[in-house]
């Protein structure tokens, strides 16, 4: 029987493509339609933690489909249980309610909400280059627009340079209803402020009776045991965790402590079509995995590794490394769309960051074997890209001669961190 067409295609609206059609994924791989292997460090977008098609997470995602995929509204069913216990590893003993999302997007813009409800101020600080997600109210805060109408109130946006407190002080007055950052700003190029920067931010919104609210939707669990405000001593008014929490599944959470949730004037909605039960089984089986100690060493030390040996490349053009984690990015003097290029016929998938830079967003699972090739197609990719240059009949450096040299004296330069 042939299949009959449809006498025109749709278009997607707002979609770029990579001209790569990708077909399954496994850990840290991915194949394309033409069976061709990647290594894919993109995360899908920091969603994917522990990479693709997790034992534990399909398992716990199959197990529940055998049992039921859905339930009606008002239904309570234990796995809910276990993910609040999961949840509670993980979300500051201060904040004591939580609300499921179907985003991390969707996540922040209930923080705002949240804001709106508990306090009569009409001003959110929000940093420069900040990336809050694509909710109408987290582009409006990430962009410095005035929110309109949130629970029954509007709010002035102002947005201060990221990592710098005098900046934020200066705004920082009794206006101000809630203060949000990100620990590490990862859609910006991966820029992590000075230490002790978080910890200040708390401490001048306590002064100033302002709320803390952390986006925690591109760090939580990427490094240390818990989320990034906790490994820095911070605990917020309102924390936001995202999909890398259910494996990229659609997942959100929004905790809040026992004052905001008693001020606020919220109306109460059931959560449960926000967490339905498969992702409500990926989101458990993703936490307790990513929080077993055998992982957690392994995500340190490879993190350390790739970070370590891109900081040791001798090679001009690198302009600076920063990392959080194995969220990484390598900023360069060179177009950074080629070096996505080169990186991609090399096998690896990575993301913009720049015009000049890429961003690496690798998953827990990560091996140490892996980003050592990472760190040596880069270096390959980078020497390669350096113009030839006329040999002189006079003596030539040694750089000189390894970069117009082919093979082994090349890969034997690639390799300088390794």
């Amino acid at each position: 029987m042939t299949a009959v067409l449809p006498d025109r295609w749709l278009n997607e609206l707002s979609r770029a493509s990579r001209d790569l059609r990708l077909v399954r994924g496994d850990g840290a791989y991915v194949w394309d339609d033409e069976d061709r292997q990647f290594l894919d460090l993109t995360s899908s977008g920091a969603t994917t933690l522990l990479g693709h098609n997790h034992p534990r997470v399909s398992e716990a995602i199959t197990s529940q489909l055998s049992a039921f995929s859905g339930v009606p509204p008002g239904f309570d069913y234990d796995l809910r249980e276990e993910l609040l216990e999961a949840l509670s590893f993980i979300i500051p003993v201060s904040l004591t309610h939580v609300s499921f999302t179907a985003s991390g997007s969707a996540a922040v813009d209930l923080a705002i909400a949240w804001v709106a409800s508990a306090t009569d101020r009409p001003r959110m600080i929000a940093m420069q280059r900040s990336d809050h997600g694509s909710g109408i109210g987290g582009r409006g805060v990430s962009a410095g627009r005035r929110l309109g109408e949130i629970a029954g109130r509007t709010l002035e946006v102002v947005r201060v340079p990221f990592d710098d407190l005098e900046a934020l002080s200066a705004q920082l007055d009794q206006r101000v209803a809630a203060v949000i950052v990100e620990p590490v700003q990862v859609e910006a190029g991966v820029r992590v402020p000075a230490n002790g920067y978080l910890a200040s931010v708390a401490e001048l919104c306590r002064s100033a009776g302002a709320l803390l609210v952390v986006d925690e939707v591109r760090t939580a669990l990427r490094m240390g045991p818990t989320l990034a405000s906790a490994a820095r001593g911070v605990e917020p008014d309102i924390v936001c965790l995202g999909s890398s929490l259910a494996n990229g599944m659609p997942f959100g959470v929004t905790a809040v402590g026992p004052s905001i949730s008693r001020r606020a004037r919220l109306a109460r909605r059931d959560q449960e079509e926000a967490c339905p039960p498969l992702v409500c089984a990926a989101a458990n089986a993703t936490i307790r995995t990513a929080l077993g100690p055998t992982l957690r060493t392994l995500a340190a030390l490879t993190s350390e590794r790739l970070q370590g040996r891109l900081r040791g490349l001798r090679l001009g053009e690198i302009r600076e490394v920063r990392g959080y984690g194995t969220v990484v990015a390598v900023e360069t003097s060179l177009n950074g769309p080629m070096l996505l290029r080169r990186l991609e016929q090399r096998g690896i998938l990575a993301l913009p960051a720049g015009a000049g830079s890429i961003r690496i967003l690798a998953p827990l699972i990560l091996e140490r074997r892996e980003a050592d090739n990472v760190v040596e197609a880069l270096a390959r990719i980078i020497l390669a890209s350096r113009p030839p240059r006329r040999r002189s009949t006079t003596a030539h450096t040694a750089d000189e001669a390894e970069v117009n040299l082919p093979g082994r004296a090349l890969r034997r330069q690639a390799r300088v961190a390794l």
